[in-house]
């Protein structure tokens, strides 16, 4: 593993990367103006549970692993400093597992050592991958694949039918995120230009307000 200890200041997330590919604005707000976002409505929230617990469903997949997850947005390095520790020692099976590569940050669901080999699964509460799912975890491939190989790349999703992995299903990503390797490095390259920038970005209203999701900062576009 060629993770350094020292770890340089994080730019970038997967949540943030996300944001940049719907709007340089948006991404530029978050980071800026984060206390000026509005705040998710109750709907939401609930959302944002549900997809906690199923989270924590799916690792009954795994049973047994270590938990590296960040106590926070102020313990991102713990978290990874927590991860490089584990898998010097061995472990097999790690949740939330984080990594860096220069500054883009990432955490996955649940990392397992198989036979010698790395897998990656991410866990979505959705019946079927989507398309932003694939987004997300080409990034979360950019950046762990820096620091450990991986053998396979995997959504866990939730199945319409039980299935031997209860209700869960697995689908493995990896020859559809292997080809945009190159264009994660070219937007990650984009986005710490526009992060860069004293000034947010003109981008004129549209449907990327609202897709994958509504743009949490869309009070400030419309008076601004």
């Amino acid at each position: 593993m060629n993770q350094a200890t020292d770890l340089p200041a994080l730019k970038l997330s997967k949540s943030t990367f996300l944001y940049g590919c719907q709007c340089h604005r948006r991404l530029w707000l978050y980071k800026n103006c984060y206390n000026e976002r509005e705040l998710p409505d109750k709907e939401t929230l609930a959302k944002f549970s549900a997809g906690t617990d199923i989270g924590m469903q799916a690792r009954l997949l795994f049973p047994g692993g270590v938990d590296a997850s960040a106590q926070g947005p102020l313990f991102l390095h713990q978290s990874i400093k927590n991860t490089i520790q584990y898998i010097r020692q061995w472990h097999s099976i790690i949740y939330e597992a984080a990594f860096q590569y220069e500054g883009v940050y990432c955490a996955l669901d649940i990392l397992v050592k198989k036979k010698g080999k790395w897998y990656a699964f991410e866990v979505k509460s959705s019946l079927q991958v989507r398309e932003y799912h694939i987004s997300d975890a080409a990034l979360q491939y950019f950046v762990i694949s820096r620091s450990i190989p991986l053998e396979d790349f995997s959504i866990i999703h939730l199945s319409p039918e039980e299935n031997e992995q209860g209700k869960f299903t697995a689908t493995s990503v990896l020859p559809r995120i292997l080809p945009l390797q190159a264009f994660i490095g070219k937007k990650i390259a984009e986005f710490r230009e526009v992060l860069d920038s004293n000034s947010p970005p003109i981008v004129a209203k549209g449907d990327h307000c609202f897709k994958p999701f509504a743009c949490d900062f869309q009070k400030i576009c419309e008076q601004k």
